[in-house]
């Protein structure tokens, strides 16, 4: 299944407003290329996924126009696959734009409900949208979760904590629950409680 994602206007805007100041630009044709992306947090009745990826990995000056996801389901895990449709520039003085963040929702087929992520980046990904924000982990594996919680480099999250609730052993552990709230402000040091059902 394959679902294509919208990028932001305000970053499509500021690339090429960054891009007219320049000159002596060729065309080249888009290109489809694979590149690797970051998950951010889980989207409303687990069925969507929030993903950020950037035009830092594109050859070039190659700018991603568009997105096409790729979701491949078992009964055990979600693997996303993000293919980049890039269109290039070439500019004699430098590249514009290189390094610009973008995020989109990838659909999913079914509720997440406590599978295994696979194919995107999951360590600090809670702290890659910027926002300062508590991202939505419900529908997560307590692992998967655990991992979006793990700031590279130096711990910012105080303490995750695990706790149980009546789970029924004929389904994966999943995040029912989290505090703070989804859209809640975070910050260093703050302690993050999990109920798992």
């Amino acid at each position: 299944m394959r679902r294509s994602i919208l990028l932001p206007s305000l970053a499509v805007a500021a690339l090429l407003a960054l891009g007219t100041g320049l000159s002596s630009a060729t065309a080249i044709d888009t290109v489809s290329q694979q590149i690797p992306g970051v998950l951010i947090g889980v989207g409303a009745n687990q069925r969507s996924l929030l993903v950020g990826y950037t035009n830092s990995t594109i050859p070039g000056c190659g700018t991603i126009v568009g997105m096409e996801p790729s979701i491949t389901e078992t009964a055990t895990s979600v693997t996303v696959t993000l293919t980049a449709e890039v269109s290039g520039e070439e500019f004699q003085y430098g590249c514009a734009g290189v390094g610009l963040i973008y995020t989109g929702a990838v659909p999913l087929p079914g509720p997440l409900a406590g599978r295994a992520i696979n194919g995107l980046r999951l360590v600090g990904g809670a702290f890659q949208s910027g926002s300062g924000e508590m991202s939505s982990l419900v529908g997560l594996a307590p692992s998967d979760a655990r991992l979006l919680l793990t700031s590279p480099g130096s711990p910012f999250v105080g303490l995750v904590d695990h706790r149980l609730h009546g789970r029924r052993s004929n389904r994966p552990p999943t995040v029912i629950a989290q505090r703070p709230a989804a859209g809640k402000p975070i910050r260093r040091g703050t302690i993050v409680v999990l109920t798992i059902g």
